[in-house]
């Protein structure tokens, strides 16, 4: 029985992960990666549930972009929106912010931490309430609005990708020269609709202190897995 579970809890590990997986197109986001020092291979190494995030205890997330390689950055705003309400959002960065801008996300403790407050660095902060204390990422151009959660994207397509920081002593991982921990995030996204040239390097941002929400669709399938176990086990039994 025991190797049956562990066969079966691998096949739902390997069908999570092979679905979430999304082709990167090109070199660009992979040399523009290395060479900021990150060791990742932009194919193989994404992060599997990129819908929905939480700030962790510290309230605060720093965010950096990393680089923005798109003809309609001047044009392209960056932010958070509310998981219960995708029409109430926060703008993080607006055109004018390019590689190197630093700027705040704060989930406050007050109304049972549903309160959001967004800010460029020594800037005054911009607040609102969502539903809830989970949120998701967007971003909009001229050529429309993108959401982390794909299902709510016109084009049912694939927006952005994520990666997730694994520095430690014995695998010293680096972005710019800093350790790139586990509670780091790299967001990669493609800005043109119906997916343009799929190469993910638009806008690439890192966002710090955050923890992404299970997806309904892997909870699901994960607990198809189990019951597939407990059909398994009342057969063994007979």
């Amino acid at each position: 029985m025991k190797k049956v579970l562990a066969v079966a809890t691998l096949a739902c590990t390997l069908m999570v992960t092979n679905a979430s997986a999304t082709p990167v197109a090109g070199a660009s986001l992979q040399n523009a990666l290395t060479s900021t020092g990150a060791v990742v291979d932009v194919n193989s190494n994404q992060y599997a549930s990129d819908y929905y995030w939480m700030i962790g205890a510290s309230t605060v997330s720093v965010t950096n972009i990393l680089f923005e390689f798109s003809a309609s950055a001047a044009a392209t705003t960056f932010g958070i929106y509310d998981k219960v309400d995708a029409s109430k959002k926060l703008q993080v960065y607006g055109g004018s912010a390019s590689a190197g801008s630093i700027a705040l996300i704060a989930n406050s403790t007050v109304l049972g931490g549903k309160q959001f407050c967004t800010a460029p660095l020594w800037s005054m902060p911009a607040c609102t309430v969502f539903g809830g204390n989970q949120f998701g990422f967007y971003l909009q151009n001229s050529s429309g609005t993108f959401y982390s959660d794909t299902s709510l994207n016109e084009d049912d397509f694939d927006h952005m990708i994520a990666y997730q920081g694994n520095h430690s002593v014995s695998n010293p991982n680096l972005i710019n020269g800093s350790p790139w921990l586990a509670n780091e995030f790299v967001l990669a996204w493609e800005d043109i609709l119906g997916g343009g040239d799929a190469d993910y390097d638009d806008f690439v941002v890192l966002i710090e202190s955050v923890a992404s929400v299970p997806e309904p669709s892997t909870l699901g399938l994960l607990g198809l897995g189990l019951l597939g176990l407990g059909v398994r086990g009342r057969k063994l039994r007979v």
